[in-house]
């Protein structure tokens, strides 16, 4: 039946597609953030009225600072960090999105643990957090994403060994194959 085709296929197959725009990821963000039984009592915020963007986005800065970019005087917060992990097309996907606010979360906590000043009024973050955030996000990226489906864009173990070399002795240990294809070279 696959060699010949089956006719009418497109009629009797189902596809679906999620697709996440800045709406859906902010309903998504926002959702996760109220599950939270303290940040939902300390901000005195309902659940029942999350359905509203409008609201969504009341909430979103009320907890989180404006940003203000070297570009334009305000600009958007929540569009800033959706680029910080977008991919080479502009799509975001929820899983580095949520990563990216959980190590911002994780990154904030040290800061005060590091006697850094709390954000002023009702906020929950210092921009700097995402900041911090995003080298360990890009590294789980790079490592579980590009690693995974691109395993020969992975560079050698060897890659990061010193490369040692003597005129009178050769090439010693730690030598890496990219030395080995170039001119002789001594790195410390």
């Amino acid at each position: 039946m696959t060699e010949r085709g089956f006719r009418e296929a497109s009629h009797i197959t189902r596809e679906l597609t999620i697709v996440w725009n800045p709406e859906s990821l902010m309903h998504l963000i926002i959702r996760r953030l109220l599950c939270n039984q303290v940040v939902r009592s300390h901000f005195g915020i309902d659940r029942a009225p999350i359905v509203e963007a409008w609201y969504q986005r009341h909430v979103f800065y009320t907890l989180f600072p404006k940003r203000f970019g070297r570009r334009t005087q305000t600009e958007d917060t929540f569009e800033w960090i959706l680029s910080l992990v977008s991919d080479g097309s502009g799509a975001v996907e929820p899983r580095e999105l949520i990563h990216l606010f959980n190590a911002a979360r994780d990154a904030q906590i040290r800061r005060l643990e590091m006697g850094h000043a709390q954000p002023g009024g009702d906020l929950l973050f210092d921009l700097v957090a995402f900041g911090e955030a995003l080298s360990e996000v890009s590294q789980a990226r790079l490592r579980q994403t590009v690693y995974a489906e691109h395993p020969n864009y992975k560079p050698s173990p060897l890659y990061r060994l010193p490369v040692i070399y003597r005129p009178a002795l050769g090439l010693l240990a730690g030598t890496s194959w990219v030395h080995l294809r170039g001119a002789p070279s001594e790195v410390t």
